[in-house]
């Protein structure tokens, strides 16, 4: 089923934006990525934890690449500085800033899991 504009909330309106206004593309986009997303930001976060530097980097730059198909700032932007601090070695800053914004982070794949 096809949602309406109206349906897709305001938050995706740049997504939709980048995609030409194709709702069903958007959609479809979620329905292929959002079983990936909670898994990924455990993985993400077991990492940053271990401080395992080399899975924070992987893990960390797979979940901002398929975030920013549907938000291009906001706490994208933070998995950018997440990302920034781990390749530079300091994965402990990365960790704390993965607690900070981890309920943001869940925020958004809840609101991409709603698309489906």
């Amino acid at each position: 089923m096809t949602q309406s504009k109206s349906s897709v909330p305001m938050r995706f309106s740049d997504a939709l934006n980048r995609l030409d206004g194709d709702e069903e593309l958007l959609v479809e986009m979620a329905r292929i990525t959002a079983p990936d997303f909670r898994p990924l930001v455990k993985d993400a976060g077991d990492a940053v934890a271990r401080e395992d530097a080399a899975a924070a980097i992987a893990h960390l730059h797979k979940l901002k690449g398929m975030l920013s198909t549907f938000e291009s700032d906001g706490i994208v932007l933070e998995i950018q500085d997440m990302l920034h601090a781990a390749r530079g070695g300091n994965v402990g800053v990365a960790r704390e800033l993965f607690q900070q914004h981890r309920d943001g982070i869940l925020e958004l794949v809840s609101a991409v899991e709603e698309l489906t």
